[in-house]
């Protein structure tokens, strides 16, 4: 078992996928494929997108898994809140 201490300045996701996957498509293609497509398109289109990719290529079943990550602080009161709101 290994684990791994994330920050948020270097990790905005998990991707998790079977060797379906990994047998076409290396790990830095991933994680470009996916920047590439944050911006603009949704997690599930993403993954779905990814998944479809590497099946064109793929001999084996091709499965994945896209975890975003949140990583404002829901503790901070938002800006707009003020003191008062609070005590009503």
């Amino acid at each position: 078992m290994t684990f791994q201490k994330l920050v948020p300045e270097d990790h905005r996701f998990v991707l998790i996928a079977c060797d379906g996957l990994w047998d076409v498509m290396t790990y830095q293609k991933a994680v470009d494929f996916i920047l590439e497509r944050l911006p603009n398109k949704k997690p599930d289109a993403i993954v779905e997108e990814l998944v479809n990719d590497a099946g064109k290529t793929s001999l084996d079943n091709v499965t994945a898994v896209l975890l975003l990550f949140d990583w404002t602080d829901k503790n901070s009161p938002s800006p707009s809140a003020s003191p008062s709101d609070d005590k009503k």
